[in-house]
């Protein structure tokens, strides 16, 4: 009888053990595809993520650059390159007459901090405007910086800046701008989504 009772509990269990699996293996093959179907979107909403990093990233140092200047009375500058990879570097005059390229190459102004590549610290991020997309006055922009052909944004110590924008874009179209209004030296920050057709003022 002992024995009949033990086979019986043998084949329950194992008829349990065979029903979990099939649950198992049927969860896994769901969630695999609320995944699949969900990706897209977390990609999307990363590379977003990411942009608005980068455009509140130069709001931040450029407020910081603004008030040390008005400090100790030295312009201070973030200086753009696109080449070899593209980002920008936080700099302080050196001599009295600004920040410059040449000054910068020959020591005599510095670099506050090491330069920000783009496609390190905002990976997806890229300077300029998407395909067929147009600034935020309506105008084309060639290469994602309307500030000169120096390419340097400045801050001077009366509170003042260089007028100026640069523009950010992801690879799914979106894209924020960075506004400097010079004689104030304030700044703002825009956003215009791939799916938009104007422009808004986030900050």
């Amino acid at each position: 009888m002992a024995e009949v009772e033990a086979a019986r509990a043998t084949s329950a269990t194992g008829r349990q053990f065979g029903a979990s699996l099939v649950e198992l293996v049927i969860g896994l093959a769901v969630a695999g595809i609320l995944l699949q179907a969900a990706a897209p979107s977390f990609v999307r909403w990363r590379q977003l993520r990411r942009l608005h990093l980068a455009g509140w990233s130069l709001v931040m140092a450029g407020v910081g650059l603004r008030a040390a200047a008005a400090a100790d009375g030295r312009t201070r500058a973030i200086v753009f390159d696109l080449d070899p990879e593209p980002g920008w570097l936080l700099a302080v005059d050196g001599d009295g007459d600004g920040v410059r390229r040449a000054d910068l190459q020959a020591g005599v102004d510095r670099g506050l901090r090491p330069r920000t590549v783009i496609s390190k610290r905002f990976a997806g991020v890229e300077i300029g405007l998407p395909p067929g997309r147009r600034g935020i006055n309506g105008r084309a922009v060639d290469d994602g910086t309307v500030l000169g052909r120096s390419d340097i944004l400045s801050f001077g110590p009366s509170g003042g800046a260089s007028t100026g924008t640069v523009y950010l874009r992801n690879r799914f179209g979106d894209a924020v701008a960075v506004r400097v209004y010079g004689p104030t030296g304030r700044l703002a920050l825009w956003e215009i989504r791939q799916s938009q057709t104007s422009w808004a003022r986030v900050w």
